[in-house]
């Protein structure tokens, strides 16, 4: 019987999604593997009026997202819009076609050097050919228009290219700067560089850490965000609170304590830099040899230079989204039985390495009002959080 879409876990056939009367049916195969978190394996199909949240958040954002919906049939069809990302959906689950081999469906752009191509023409090329997912863009938010497309170069194998938006400049240079303090922090992040093509357009290269090579065979890593984790659609990312996302991975991370001190230090930084994007779908975790933990943090980069995005935070921590103090994290830890000497710790570590990085941020390119207005910001937070 050939069904409506296949769904595989990496290179494992582990299911079916089919269209019904009532909506949707999925099915899981032989294999008994489960989907995720939420989608354990279950003997009998489960009959549904849509498809599944943890599979309407492996849809894109921003201008990917966009096209998705304009090249559909129906708006409304998820199973659609699933078949059209793909093999390169985040994390080790694709939906395909029916009867598809997974080796048809898997599509990105094979690149020489990037100096010899134009990015913008490789994004459309992209957009108009294979309609392929990515990884999650980066300011929904801040715009619809977040672009970002997969590339396959020899030095990264498997990567997305970001580019600038044109209603909000240097974007890619805001990203790319503050992802190099959050390292100078001790946060990780996912390694990235800037890249420029022939006609001096820049972008984000960014390997992709659900993705590795062994043997020269690409491996799919299991990779969950805070809406999959949660059990709730995208529509609800910025609903949803610090808490309930802390809660999930106190349930499913290896060592909790650890992971929700990472949570905590990713929010806190965000707060500090004015990256008032930090929903629910730029948590994640990830699975890695035997180990469950939050993944390298990105899509980090400062609002404030574009005064349309509100500058509170996307997530509320205890009923607050600003004016934050080192208590408000204390007592958030205390919860989660994190020790107060480590919080505050971690709190005066990000004081002082952002506080000393003040005079660098001018190297984004703002001009100079725009560039005095978020030093000024970002140390009215470091006085804050010193109280």
């Amino acid at each position: 019987m050939k069904h409506d879409a296949d769904i595989y876990k990496g290179d494992r056939l582990v299911g079916y999604l089919d269209r019904s009367r009532e909506g949707y049916s999925l099915t899981f195969s032989e294999d008994k593997t489960g989907i995720s978190v939420h989608l354990p394996y279950q003997p009998n199909p489960l009959h549904l009026r849509d498809v599944p949240a943890y599979f309407l958040n492996l849809l894109p954002e921003g201008a990917r997202l966009q096209i998705l919906l304009d090249s559909a049939k129906s708006k409304d069809d998820s199973l659609e819009l699933l078949l059209k990302v793909g093999w390169s959906a985040i994390g080790d689950i694709c939906v395909i076609q029916g009867g598809t081999s997974l080796a048809e469906s898997t599509q990105e752009i094979k690149l020489g050097s990037l100096n010899e191509q134009n990015f913008w023409d490789l994004f459309r090329r992209f957009s108009e050919n294979h309609l392929d997912g990515t990884i999650t863009g980066v300011q929904e938010k801040i715009s619809a228009v977040g672009v970002s497309f997969p590339v396959r170069t020899k030095s990264v194998p498997h990567s997305i290219i970001k580019l600038n938006p044109p209603r909000y400049p240097l974007l890619v240079q805001n990203e790319h700067f503050f992802l190099n303090l959050a390292t100078a922090c001790g946060l990780e992040t996912n390694r990235s560089s800037l890249v420029v093509d022939k006609d001096l357009n820049q972008g984000l290269l960014i390997e992709r850490f659900d993705r590795t090579v062994a043997n020269k065979k690409t491996i799919k890593l299991q990779q969950e965000d805070g809406c999959q984790l949660l059990d709730i659609p995208p529509s609800q990312k910025y609903t949803t609170t610090v808490r309930a996302v802390a809660d999930s991975i106190q349930e499913v991370a290896t060592a909790p304590m650890v992971e929700i001190l990472r949570l905590l230090k990713l929010y806190a930084y965000s707060y500090l830099i004015g990256n008032g994007d930090l929903h629910a779908k730029n948590i994640s975790l990830l699975w890695q040899k035997d180990a469950v933990r939050l993944t390298p943090a990105y899509d980090l980069l400062s609002t404030l230079p574009y005064p349309k995005h509100h500058q509170h935070m996307a997530l509320k921590l205890d009923g607050k989204d600003r004016n934050f103090r080192a208590s408000d994290f204390v007592n958030f830890g205390r919860r989660y039985e994190i020790p107060e000497k480590a919080v505050l710790k971690m709190i005066q570590h990000l004081i002082d390495v952002v506080e000393n990085a003040l005079p660098t941020i001018k190297q984004i390119g703002f001009d100079e009002s725009v560039t005095t207005t978020l030093q000024s910001e970002i140390q009215n937070r470091v006085n804050q959080l010193k109280r």
